[in-house]
């Protein structure tokens, strides 16, 4: 809109005014999946931490009072934490990845005049895809 231009009227003669469905559509939404995802990436994170300070905490003490001569029952229940930790940070990363994947979808998908901009899932017949323009 120009400087000036006079804002554009209705059939009436009345002024346009923004209804409360187009300020609806342009506010920022953060829907309950993401919600969800953020909390499972927050916890597997937190679970990863706990798990990575008893491990070292308990390696440190074997390397200290056995080593090369450990109990293997030990060993082995010190590499399962590990393991363990590492399913976390991954499943972390992928609930944190979706979180984020999910706001972008969700918030940049149309205009308030209606038409698509930014990202937008696309579904098909065996087939998912982002697309979109900016």
């Amino acid at each position: 809109m120009r400087l000036g231009a006079a804002e554009p009227a209705k059939p009436d003669g009345a002024p346009a005014v923004a209804t409360a469905e187009s300020k609806e559509k342009a506010s920022f939404r953060f829907p309950l999946f993401t919600g969800v995802s953020l909390g499972v990436g927050a916890i597997s994170f937190l679970t990863m931490g706990i798990l990575v300070a008893t491990t070292a905490s308990d390696v440190d003490n074997l390397r200290a009072t056995c080593a090369g001569s450990c109990n293997p029952s030990d060993v082995s229940s010190a590499n399962t934490r590990i393991v363990l930790a590492n399913v976390a940070m991954v499943v972390g990363i992928a609930g944190v990845a979706a979180a984020g994947t999910s706001l972008l979808v969700v918030n940049l998908g149309h205009h308030d005049d209606g038409k698509p901009h930014g990202l937008e899932l696309r579904g098909g017949p065996g087939s998912v895809s982002l697309a979109g323009s900016f």
